[in-house]
């Protein structure tokens, strides 16, 4: 639907191991956060994984900030015709994993439904990606294709997680 709330499934590799050093009470709490920051629409305050950010900078010939704002404004045109929405995630079914660096990183099944401003609503299941990037535990959207191979390119630990076909 958009760049926060496409939702799909992704396909762990052999490359992944179990990982019992991630935090799933912090994971839990980063998902809560991102679903509330989108369900209050505080555009100013989502924030994207700083070198990922950079990447998309560098490759777009602009700044950070510039990046950053555009994924703001492509959240609030999407979600302007929505009254409301929400995000119930099933933590429970939580697949968290590391890279090779000992990087985590988490799958969350969840149901997002959205509300229109006629009344209509519409629920979706998917997966949510959230991975510690840079110090600090992110959402990461890697769909469509552009999305994924950015996150590739900025993280080439991550490259092996892979949608599937």
């Amino acid at each position: 639907m958009s760049i926060m709330l496409t939702v799909a499934a992704l396909t762990l590799t052999s490359l992944t191991i179990e990982s019992e050093k991630c935090d799933k009470a912090v994971i839990s709490a980063t998902a809560e956060k991102h679903a509330n920051t989108i369900a209050r629409r505080d555009w100013d305050a989502l924030q994207g994984p700083p070198t990922l950010l950079r990447h998309m900078a560098a490759e777009r010939g602009t700044s950070r900030d510039a990046v950053l704002e555009d994924m703001r404004q492509k959240n609030a045109r999407m979600l302007a015709q929505v009254e409301s929405v929400s995000f119930i995630y099933d933590f429970d079914a939580m697949t968290v994993a590391t890279v090779e660096t000992g990087a985590c990183y988490a799958f969350i099944p969840l149901r997002v439904k959205l509300v229109g401003r006629n009344g209509k609503s519409v629920a979706v299941d998917g997966i949510e990606f959230f991975a510690e990037l840079d110090g600090a535990w992110y959402f990461v959207n890697i769909f469509p294709t552009e999305n994924l191979r950015n996150f590739r390119a900025a993280y080439p630990d991550f490259a092996h997680i892979v949608p599937p076909e």
